[in-house]
């Protein structure tokens, strides 16, 4: 990547990047109202697509390369082929510190100064506005990042939020015979029941 070009497409300071699913795509994010995607291997800037009035803190993509997420306080989904939003989540008050998709990718998880991280769903076919997440688990602290992976026996997947006092929390998520998401904090022994 040609590094002059992309600090010139960017007027405030990168605050993120992440790599497409194939890797031949490269997204970056600024305080900046738009983020920026790029070919990967020859450096070129392919488009600029908007993140939103207080600029991006995170991105994200999903595991299909289907969608790009893009979040301040609130999380723009856009479809990547034709670069539209297809839906907004609102519902940190703060800016957003983490950001992952499940490796379904069903849901969003997302991670602020509220001590929350909230699930959201990705689906536009539920009737889900996005107005508030579908599950919130309480973190002891802030989370500073967060990650997912696809759980052993492929019987759901974990939940990692590394936190700002120097903990990490675990969870395992997995759905009941109706499809209803069940989070176990590996530490607490806890079961959060999510819609």
């Amino acid at each position: 990547m040609n590094f002059l070009q992309a600090r010139v497409e960017h007027t405030g300071g990168v605050s993120h990047v992440v790599f497409g699913t194939t890797g031949q795509r490269l997204y970056s994010a600024s305080s900046a109202k738009r983020f920026c995607e790029w070919d990967a291997v020859s450096g070129k800037l392919l488009r600029q697509m908007t993140g939103g009035k207080a600029g991006v803190s995170r991105l994200a993509v999903d595991a299909a390369g289907d969608l790009v997420l893009a979040a301040h306080s609130r999380i723009r989904v856009l479809d990547l082929a034709s670069g539209k939003k297809t839906k907004r989540l609102t519902g940190h008050p703060a800016t957003i510190d983490c950001l992952v998709v499940t490796p379904d990718s069903k849901c969003v998880v997302t991670g602020a100064a509220d001590r929350f991280l909230n699930f959201w769903t990705l689906s536009t076919e539920d009737g889900d506005d996005g107005s508030s997440p579908v599950c919130g688990l309480a973190v002891d602290g802030q989370a500073v990042a967060c990650s997912t992976a696809v759980a052993p026996s492929d019987v759901g997947y974990f939940v990692l939020a590394v936190v700002d006092n120097g903990a990490v929390d675990v969870w395992h998520v997995d759905s009941d015979a109706k499809g209803t998401q069940r989070c176990l904090c590996m530490s607490a022994n806890l079961v959060v029941w999510c819609k």
